[in-house]
């Protein structure tokens, strides 16, 4: 069996994990582990996403202390320094206003 055939016919998992050499019970490992998002990653997420709405409400003043105090005000446990890495990895809807002068 070729893998152009293997492709085109549709294969069940079983015959794919044969051709390629691997067991099942592997590739749903892999499968799983793959997918699965951490508590950790899941928390970063959020707060980047609180982290967004307010320094937009702020007009886009506010810098990583008034944020964290305004996370803090909410019940969130965070560093400064924390909030800060986080917001430089978010998307700066300002870089496409600046970049049109």
């Amino acid at each position: 069996m070729d893998v152009q055939h293997a492709l085109e016919s549709h294969p069940s998992i079983n015959g794919m994990c044969d051709y390629v050499g691997i067991s099942r019970s592997g590739y749903y490992q892999r499968e799983k582990r793959h997918n699965y998002q951490s508590p950790r990653k899941l928390r970063k997420k959020f707060i980047q996403g609180e982290i967004k709405a307010i320094w937009l409400k702020s007009l886009c003043i506010y810098g990583a202390g008034k944020i964290t105090q305004e996370l803090r005000s909410k019940g969130y446990k965070i560093a400064e320094r924390t909030v800060g890495k986080y917001s430089r990895r978010l998307p700066n809807p300002l870089d496409d206003y600046h970049s049109q002068f």
